[in-house]
């Protein structure tokens, strides 16, 4: 089901306080407006539906044409982690301590939302490890061995950390600003989502998303016909 758009507006209010930020107020603001002017966009829109890949994963495809500048789509991520939280600058000086610092917030937070999205991400859902993939080597001892703890059987830990490092997502409130200052890093971080984690990577993507706190917003930039695959 769509998320309830009060409940969405009720996270990022949370969020925007907790930064205690003099601009929270005009963002939260902003998201109020962009809400009241999308909210048929909450949860997947009826223009795309998610369906299995030749390559064993799954994507994103239009159910009919999609014009340019057309919402399908605002998510917030199901876990995630600030690129300004503590969590964040102890995995900094890792390759891929980014990923680290949410797999960190997957093993705190663990829940079956958590575990239900992971199911049902490559390559844990194709039951097989992907032809290339991150090195999971490069995830601390300590680390993994925490989140082999809480893993049931049907989601092996090696499958789960590649799941993580291929289906993040960051977001990024003002990135022309964000690029060049860290002031602006307590808006900033990277999730796992629901819906969101299944758009596939493209060198020329027909999607583009920006955010506002942990909220994001997925619009065509192009027109996309149907059964073509939506990329990000």
């Amino acid at each position: 089901m769509p998320p309830n758009p009060e409940i969405l507006l009720s996270h990022l209010s949370t969020f925007l306080t907790n930064t205690k930020r003099d601009d929270a107020r005009f963002v939260s603001s902003l998201a109020q407006w962009t809400l009241a002017e999308e909210k048929e966009a909450l949860g997947f829109s009826s223009f795309v539906e998610i369906r299995d890949c030749e390559t064993g994963g799954k994507g994103v495809f239009a159910t009919r044409p999609i014009p340019a500048g057309t919402c399908v789509l605002i998510e917030q991520p199901v876990v995630s982690v600030l690129d300004s939280d503590d969590i964040s600058a102890s995995f900094n000086h890792l390759d891929g301590g980014d990923s680290c610092a949410l797999i960190s917030k997957i093993i705190s937070n663990w829940s079956p939302s958590i575990a239900h999205v992971l199911a049902n991400l490559y390559p844990v859902r194709s039951g097989s490890p992907p032809t290339t993939a991150p090195d999971t080597a490069s995830i601390p001892p300590t680390l993994r061995s925490a989140l082999d703890d809480i893993l049931p059987p049907h989601l092996p830990v090696d499958a789960v950390i590649k799941a993580v490092q291929l289906n993040s997502l960051g977001f990024y409130t003002f990135p022309e600003l964000v690029s060049y200052n860290d002031h602006l890093r307590y808006l900033t971080g990277t999730g796992l989502y629901h819906y969101a984690s299944h758009f596939n990577h493209s060198c020329r993507p027909n999607i583009h998303h920006f955010s506002i706190g942990t909220l994001s917003f997925f619009h065509t930039n192009r027109a996309i016909a149907e059964n073509e695959q939506v990329c990000i």
